[in-house]
């Protein structure tokens, strides 16, 4: 492995002291890659095959026949020694990368953040990372300069010019013209056979006759041959034959074994099949925020090309998106949630939580104005800030405003605040929980809110990467309930359209009002709709904040969700929908025109069985 990794380092320095053997300049606009007009971030490259040129001038033939691919026959590759070479150099940094964004006929074709992505980690392995700047001490992240990844750029994607400015997912500082990137992991080297951490096989490794190698990297169903997904990538030779290859084109297939099984009353959605990738799988989160008289107002993270936040309205009646709206964020700023809420005297609006201002809307997705943050929490909002032995000294949870504009509940390293506009005072509800693990020395509080139009707090209770409970501060009494659970199983409870992950607790199944703090038995006690839910077994309750509760029940034993419905007043529906083998998601429900509960669920199975049905509860 020394002598492949020696050999890696020498091929590079050969390319840099090759140079740009050809004059001629492309310029790539496919994808946006190049946008006309940006100068400041574009990484140039004179090359004389770059993607989309179909003009190819002779280059003078660079020898290395001690390259590890310089001499490879056509036919099936089986040589440990060259696969385990072509997965360190292209396959296997191509999982967390480019094997993300799906199918490309051409680098131009691949979403910019992870050609980026995959040239930052051949340069650090390669580089080392000890001269790159960080922007503090033992920070996990370094600044690497975009003109130091030009030559990693050509070598590996054949590529001659870039715009790294304007695509969400990449980290890149205008006035150090540098990207902002993860260095774990870099310096590994990995044994081609070994299992890795995503169940990915690199497989059917072979080298065609026109001089191109082709490899497979493969998932398989849990518990069986069958293939899930088979990602397909060819490395194309440079035209030195040097023995070096750039990536040229990727495929995936999705294969499925139509494991998932669906009764009960239920209507297909196809209202979000332009949000659905090759896979199906929808390429955004949906958030419900509340219903109106006809339709339903929701709010999307959209992920890839079209990335950003969105809210749609509904038309409960057809399910068609009647209305849809882009959040633009200014220079500088930051959504931490997006929730519908009363707030006085504008009534019922959708509050847009932002690091300057709450921008507010109402149920026309109108623009209503905005509310100002005291200047005592302006000061509190920070980005993450650590010591010298990488411990976080600053960090903000997030925030929520009062019904009547008066108060607001924040949480920082410290612990839970609750700030008072009448008066500037401010109080600690709640300091940082000391509770020292291998991961973490203590919990923290994050998406603060009150309950309802009341001054009563909820906030998670946060663990290394999970929840360990929730917090629920009494404002009238000033008393503080914790409650703590440990679980390896993370369900969602959902309070008044925002999402909040929580444990399971492991002691008896809790039902708790959220207004007065009492706990009471289930399910007879659901009288009231501001309460949290928790059972034994994997089990969940959501509501909207205004009629009932969607139940989820997974019965472990024959791998189903079993989901029915209770009513503000305790009764529980004869209507039940199952869903085995998958992965159920309440977004949210609605009563239609007829005054009937419609549940919106989301489910994922493995493969391509993935789907938004409507559950239809009388």
């Amino acid at each position: 492995m020394n002598k492949i990794k020696l050999i890696m380092s020498l091929v590079l320095l050969l390319v840099l002291s090759v140079g740009c053997l050809s004059k001629q300049e492309v310029s790539i606009d496919q994808q946006s890659l190049l946008h006309e007009g940006t100068t400041s971030s574009v990484c140039e490259i004179e090359t004389s095959n770059a993607i989309g040129n179909t003009e190819q001038k002779s280059e003078e033939n660079i020898v290395d026949e001690e390259h590890p691919l310089y001499d490879i026959k056509p036919g099936v590759i089986e040589d440990d020694e060259i696969l385990n070479y072509l997965y360190n150099e292209y396959f296997y940094k191509a999982i967390t990368t480019i094997y993300n964004h799906g199918d490309f006929s051409q680098a131009s074709d691949i979403q910019p953040r992870y050609i980026v992505e995959f040239a930052a980690r051949t340069y650090m392995s390669q580089n080392g990372i000890n001269h790159l700047e960080a922007d503090h001490e033992g920070d996990y992240y370094r600044y690497i300069p975009i003109d130091a990844l030009k030559p990693y750029l050509k070598l590996y994607f054949n590529i001659n010019s870039f715009d790294v400015s304007s695509f969400s997912g990449l980290d890149f500082n205008k006035e150090r013209q540098a990207v902002y990137v993860n260095t774990l992991g870099v310096d590994e080297l990995n044994d081609y056979k070994a299992p890795n951490s995503w169940g990915i096989h690199l497989e059917n490794v072979r080298m065609t006759d026109e001089g191109e190698i082709i490899g497979e990297l493969n998932q398989y169903f849990d518990e069986s041959d069958q293939l899930k997904k088979c990602y397909k990538l060819t490395l194309a030779p440079h035209m030195n034959h040097t023995g070096t290859f750039y990536i040229r084109s990727g495929v995936e297939t999705f294969y499925s074994q139509n494991i998932v099984e669906i009764d009960g009353n239920y209507e297909v959605i196809n209202t979000f099949a332009k949000y659905q990738r090759k896979d199906n799988a929808l390429n955004a989160n949906i958030y419900f925020l509340c219903e109106i008289e006809d339709a339903i107002i929701l709010s999307m993270s959209v992920h890839g090309l079209e990335g950003g936040n969105k809210l749609v309205v509904v038309d409960k009646e057809s399910k068609m998106i009647i209305k849809e709206l882009d959040i633009e964020n200014s220079e500088n700023e930051e959504i931490y949630r997006i929730e519908a809420k009363e707030i006085n005297p504008y009534g019922k609006v959708i509050a847009l939580f932002t690091n300057h201002d709450i921008r507010l809307l109402d149920m026309s997705l109108n623009e209503l104005g905005s509310i100002m943050l005291p200047q005592k929490l302006k000061e509190e909002i920070v980005e993450y800030e650590y010591d010298s032995n990488d411990a976080l000294t600053r960090v903000f949870f997030g925030y929520d405003i009062s019904s009547d504009m008066q108060l607001y509940v924040y949480s920082n390293e410290r612990g839970l605040h609750l700030l008072d506009t009448t008066n500037e005072s401010s109080i600690l509800i709640q300091e940082k929980l000391k509770r020292e693990s291998k991961f973490s020395k203590y919990h923290h509080f994050s998406q603060p809110q009150f309950v309802g139009k009341s001054n009563n707090v909820y906030a998670t209770i946060t663990g290394y990467e999970w929840s360990n409970g929730f917090l629920l501060y009494m404002y009238d009494t000033k008393s503080v309930q914790l409650y703590e659970y440990v679980s390896d199983y993370d369900p969602i409870l959902k309070i008044n359209g925002t999402k909040s992950h929580l444990a399971v607790s492991r002691q008896e199944p809790i039902a708790l009002n959220l207004l007065t703090g009492e706990q009471f038995d289930i399910p007879e006690a659901y009288l009231n709709v501001n309460f949290a839910v928790f059972f034994e077994g994997n089990y969940l309750g959501y509501h909207n904040g205004e009629e009932g509760v969607i139940t989820v029940k997974w019965n472990e034993e024959f791998n189903k969700a079993e989901i029915g419905y209770i009513d503000q007043h305790g009764i529980v529906s004869e209507e039940k929908l199952v869903i085995k083998n998958a992965h159920v998601d309440i977004i949210g429900h609605y009563k239609d025109n007829m005054g009937n509960v419609n549940a919106i669920i989301s489910y994922l199975a493995e493969g391509n069985e993935n789907g938004i049905i409507l559950f239809k509860i009388h």
